[in-house]
């Protein structure tokens, strides 16, 4: 697989703690096909086209203090709503005085699927709470996007009505390239995407871009703004590339 690709797997707090950092205001979940299309239309307007496709989303589950059996079913049942196969998946049990965390893992030679149940675990007679996390990261391109982006939330919302999603492309141009043509192509995939105003972070080595786009339905509020899409690029000398990344709400993760 990509050698960005294993490297931005993460559990629901990380995915937590990312919502509590850019606000936890957010609307409605964007429908999977159409995040991918419009994702895809971005990445390609930027000269690179879709390598990899990382897509994570979490919900909050009704259970509470379930036992590690229960746990363990909840996993192997969102395995198979997600198409995999049921003696692939691998699971490891973790507890400790505040937290139980209990995660199923596939790792095939095109995809990893990492499945969590993660029980913050209360005082007596306080309410533990219940968190079901899934992450994909594969090879491919759009109708890939889709086809994972569309299971992922049906998964998560046989589980919750609203769950959260994040979608991240990543494609790459060969060589290293001038940071003026960073921006160049960078705003290219702006105008695809209707950003009119973005905030830009500059440094040696990478540039991140984040806006709002009105064709993406879900946001989250930065300060007093609406965010929906993040874009980067950044140069790796180990492979003589200049990495695009796009996500949808934030890119969560490394990049």
């Amino acid at each position: 697989m990509g050698s960005v690709m294993l490297k931005r797997w993460f559990s629901v707090v990380i995915i937590i703690s990312l919502l509590v950092i850019f606000g936890v205001e957010h609307s409605a979940a964007v429908k999977p096909v159409d995040a991918a299309g419009i994702l895809s239309n971005a990445m390609i307007a930027s000269g690179a086209s879709v390598k990899e496709i990382n897509i994570s989303g979490w919900c909050k589950l009704a259970y509470e203090d379930l036992d590690e059996n229960a746990v363990n079913n909840i996993i192997i049942s969102s395995a198979k709503e997600l198409g995999l196969k049921i003696d692939d998946v691998k699971i490891t049990n973790n507890v400790n005085n505040q937290l139980a965390v209990s995660k199923g893992e596939v790792k095939d030679g095109n995809f990893y699927v990492d499945i969590i149940v993660e029980q913050i675990i209360r005082p007596p007679k306080s309410r533990s709470e219940t968190y079901l996390s899934v992450y994909v990261a594969t090879e491919g391109g759009e109708d890939g996007a889709k086809l994972w982006l569309n299971r992922v939330k049906d998964t998560l919302t046989r589980k919750d009505d609203n769950p959260e999603i994040s979608t991240c492309l990543v494609g790459w141009l060969d060589g290293k390239l001038e940071q003026d043509i960073w921006v160049k192509k960078l705003s290219n995939a702006l105008r695809v995407l209707g950003v009119s105003e973005a905030q830009s972070l500059v440094q040696s080595d990478f540039i991140s871009i984040t806006g709002y786009s009105p064709l993406l339905d879900e946001w989250l509020k930065m300060g007093d703004k609406p965010v929906n899409v993040n874009l980067a690029m950044r140069y790796s000398s180990y492979d003589d590339r200049t990495y695009v990344i796009i996500g949808s709400p934030v890119i969560a993760g490394e990049y």
